[in-house]
């Protein structure tokens, strides 16, 4: 009898946007995960590099930052108990009605994370931009782009060594915009 309760809560159960503290998603995804009336908790996440201290590393960031997915079948009192979680700020609504999500969005999202792809950033680059070089041999120099490989993720940058203009490729994440 138990098993037929669960199997009809999932059928009518609708993913919704819990929108979070930025920087509070795993937080949250774990409170989320304890509450039995959240049927499933998503946090898709990507794999950035990113530069400090003049070193790259990587690390694993949220796709969408301040928000968490939760499967469940809404109820106010449900709601109440997810708002009062350590982190979140709101469910995604219009007005005082909860936005569901259509699933074939949460499974495309899925099958992206899968898969490794995540969408396309904009170029933070454009030919003749002023670059400062923040890590690799050439960090603190200043150049100009000359090219850009959107598909590679890097810029030739053109830098003043003894008086020549000198090309050199480097990552997105090796330079910055001036």
């Amino acid at each position: 009898m138990e098993a037929h309760k669960v199997d009809e809560e999932q059928g009518r159960a609708r993913w919704y946007v819990v929108r979070t503290r930025t920087g509070h998603e795993d937080r949250v995804l774990d409170h989320l995960k304890n509450k039995k009336a959240c049927l499933r908790v998503f946090l898709p996440k990507t794999e950035v590099t990113e530069v400090r201290g003049g070193r790259k590393r990587k690390k694993e960031k949220p796709l969408f930052p301040g928000y968490v997915f939760v499967k469940m079948v809404f109820r106010d009192e449900l709601w109440h108990e997810i708002k009062r979680t350590p982190g979140v700020i709101n469910l995604i609504s219009a007005g005082q009605k909860p936005i569901p999500v259509d699933e074939s969005e949460i499974r495309a999202i899925m099958k992206m994370i899968e898969s490794g792809e995540t969408p396309q950033t904009p170029v933070p680059f454009s030919v003749g931009d002023t670059v400062h070089i923040i890590s690799g041999p050439f960090m603190g120099a200043i150049g100009t782009v000359e090219e850009v490989n959107e598909k590679k993720g890097k810029v030739k940058v053109s830098i003043d060594i003894l008086g020549k203009q000198i090309p050199i490729e480097l990552e997105f994440s090796d330079v910055e915009k001036r």
